[in-house]
């Protein structure tokens, strides 16, 4: 995998309430049989269609299950039980700091069997935030102020550029970190702000917000 295909640019728009998002996505759901009674100890796998990444769950006495910390991209969701067949649900689309909900009836048979459910549309509990996914094909073809793929940030909706233009090269930390989000405070301060910058899943901060760490695009 690429450098810059592992790196998350994030640029959240805060509620008064809100001091930091998570860009990463969940999928929960409830697994049923065809009464409506609840299936526990159902297998539910998670697959990023991308990556080939999967994720294992098991459902609990509720018949519930959660699937945390899914970096955004395409997902298929399998669930598998004794005395059921196979379910699977393809194509789910997990956006920045998405939680969506993908209930499962599954049918009487063997495992070996496999239904594929139409999509009668996803749940999506409501969130505060925005985003935008900088791709890596963006970062090697756009032009970029000094080679900093931070100031790609701009695409995001309600997102602007707050630092000094003149000074956007990978050593300019507190330009790199300065935008602001639907009017919020820009870099994330002790814990308070707007912007949160990761680089391979981690934080990317230095003191006062600014970041700590560029990477030349070239490694892209």
């Amino acid at each position: 995998m690429s450098f810059w295909g592992v790196v998350a640019i994030i640029i959240f728009a805060l509620t008064s309430t809100t001091l930091a998002q998570e860009y990463r996505g969940t999928v929960t759901g409830t697994i049923t049989d065809p009464n409506g009674a609840v299936v526990p100890s159902a297998t539910i796998i998670i697959k990023n269609t991308g990556t080939n990444t999967a994720t294992t769950v098991t459902s609990n006495g509720e018949g519930n299950y959660v699937v945390p910390l899914l970096l955004p991209g395409v997902y298929t969701v399998y669930v598998n039980e004794n005395d059921f067949k196979t379910s699977t649900r393809e194509s789910k689309e997990v956006r920045d700091d998405d939680r969506i909900t993908v209930d499962f009836q599954l049918e009487i048979g063997t495992s070996a069997e496999v239904t594929v459910v139409s999509d009668p549309g996803l749940l999506e509990r409501g969130t505060v935030t925005t985003g935008t996914l900088v791709t890596h094909r963006q970062i090697e073809e756009l032009p970029l102020s000094e080679g900093a793929p931070y100031v790609l940030a701009t695409q995001a909706p309600g997102v602007n550029y707050t630092g000094d233009p003149n000074f956007q090269g990978p050593t300019a930390n507190g330009n790199l970190a300065g935008f602001r989000s639907n009017g919020t405070a820009g870099n994330q301060v002790n814990g308070t702000g707007g912007n949160v910058i990761n680089l391979d899943g981690s934080p990317n901060l230095a003191y006062d917000g600014q970041v700590a760490f560029t990477p030349p695009s070239e490694a892209a």
